[in-house]
């Protein structure tokens, strides 16, 4: 959860919504929450690998912190109802395949292209038990189309 008060003016955009400093820092930031927003955005555009390490850094740190974070979005993505069948239509998918009723995706071909499958593939989640094997590249398309 963010912290803010309401101050002076942002000097970039005239916003007045601004973050409170964290715990150790004195100061308040001198930017309103958008303009701190676009900035932060930025500064993980230009330097994407020392982000990624940053970001395994903390993780590596903080493994409880990731496991109660890991938690919450599952048990978020459970009360959603769009993702709900999604969630169920995979886990009867793994199920299949650990029974021997399907087979590991390792040994299947991509529908499209014949290349090694690596994903399966759910057209219609309310008909979660059929399933076609994709390259992850066609899986993709599949989604974006």
């Amino acid at each position: 959860m963010k912290v803010t008060y309401h101050g002076p003016e942002c000097k970039k955009c005239g916003g007045t919504e601004r973050y409170l400093p964290r715990k150790k820092r004195r100061e308040k930031t001198g930017a309103c929450v958008t303009c701190k927003l676009k900035k932060s955005a930025e500064w993980r555009k230009e330097k994407p690998e020392l982000n990624k390490e940053l970001q395994r850094q903390w993780r590596d740190k903080h493994p409880d912190e990731v496991r109660r974070l890991q938690r919450e979005r599952h048990h978020r993505r459970l009360q959603d109802p769009l993702e709900k069948p999604k969630l169920k239509a995979r886990a009867l998918t793994c199920r299949r395949v650990k029974r021997g009723e399907l087979n590991r995706i390792e040994e299947l071909k991509c529908r499209r292209c014949d290349n090694q499958a690596q994903e399966y593939h759910h057209p219609d989640y309310n008909a979660p038990w059929l399933v076609i094997p994709l390259c992850r590249h066609h899986h993709q398309e599949e989604h974006s189309a």
